[in-house]
């Protein structure tokens, strides 16, 4: 009974070590394949799936969670954090990728990090000679050396991703538009942090990647 139980232990620790191993070598190929792209870095990816052996036939997953640095459109998000839902990735030849896999999820949520210099560089093209931000405000200075301190940003729906609006003074508005980080993204709110902006968000339907 004794080397039978021990018979036993030892076939589900061998089950358990091969189930991760499966998982881990899933996860570093996707991570790689995303990495290899040149808008995006710092990919670490984490699938969530029990047993991952036989969640992993059809390339899908029941949660995932995400987290890279994508480069648009002068933007760099730095970091993206993603929890997806029902992510999976599949063959498809219209995609141009190094692998012509395509990387998606049904939904999910995240947060985004915007730098102070990346929002610098689009409040200079609004005219404005300097920015910071720290936990409680926004300060910015226009070129005749005005400065506004902002305390209640807001995203304004777009039919892309969502706009920051900064009320400078009650008749006095900037925008700041934010390019999608990836597909179905939709920002929700403004958070002040020492040394930038996070940015809440919904994602729908999202295609993240062709790999």
């Amino acid at each position: 009974m004794r080397r039978l139980f021990i018979a036993a232990t030892v076939v589900v620790a061998l089950a358990l070590v091969g189930d991760l191993a499966a998982r881990l070598v899933h996860e570093r190929r996707l991570e790689g394949w995303l990495n290899a792209r040149e808008d995006i870095d710092n990919a670490v990816l984490t699938l969530d799936a029990w047993p991952f052996t036989l969640n992993s036939g059809d390339n899908t997953f029941p949660k995932a969670s995400l987290s890279l640095t994508v480069q648009r459109e002068g933007f760099q998000y730095t970091p993206i954090d993603l929890h997806l839902r029902s992510f999976y990735y599949y063959r498809n030849d219209q995609c141009r990728g190094r692998t012509r896999y395509l990387v998606g999820a049904s939904d999910g949520t995240g947060e985004a990090f915007v730098t102070r210099d990346d929002l610098m560089r689009s409040l200079e093209r609004e005219g404005f000679s300097d920015v910071d931000v720290s936990d409680e405000a926004m300060v910015v200075e226009d070129s005749d050396g005005q400065t506004f301190r902002i305390t209640d940003a807001a995203i304004r729906p777009n039919d892309i991703s969502g706009d920051i609006v900064l009320p400078l003074t009650p008749t006095r508005k900037v925008l700041i538009r934010l390019p999608e980080p990836v597909d179905g993204v939709k920002f929700k709110d403004v958070i002040f942090e020492d040394g930038g902006v996070r940015l809440p968000f919904t994602i729908i339907d999202p295609e993240l990647a062709c790999v």
